[in-house]
């Protein structure tokens, strides 16, 4: 999975690029950037430690939803450069959806 990703959301939310490395992913948008480490759950879902994207689940009026206390990231379809995925509060509530697709071949 490591390489350059572009995200892009199937709502409308802000999009960015993430690049993966082993056990980090760096979230990368127009002016700054910010690292967070992997915790992988399963071969399909992850944590990130620090989630620095729009999202402050702290703030989320939902959080009593969060199966982990804290959301997590599930991988739906991996095909060729593209990687469907899910940032869920449990396992049946998703907070967005959308793709990964490799920019770095």
């Amino acid at each position: 999975m490591d390489g350059k990703y572009k995200v892009v959301y199937d709502r409308e939310f802000s999009g960015y690029q993430i690049e993966v490395k082993s056990d980090t992913v760096k979230e990368i948008y127009q002016d700054n950037s910010a690292i967070s480490g992997i915790e992988w759950m399963s071969d399909k879902e992850f944590f990130l430690n620090d989630l620095a994207s729009y999202l402050t689940y702290k703030d989320d009026l939902e959080k009593g939803l969060y199966i982990y206390d804290r959301p997590f990231y599930r991988l739906i379809n991996c095909r060729k450069d593209t990687i469907d995925f899910k940032l869920m509060r449990n396992e049946n509530d998703p907070i967005n959806s959308g793709k990964l697709i490799k920019i770095d071949l």
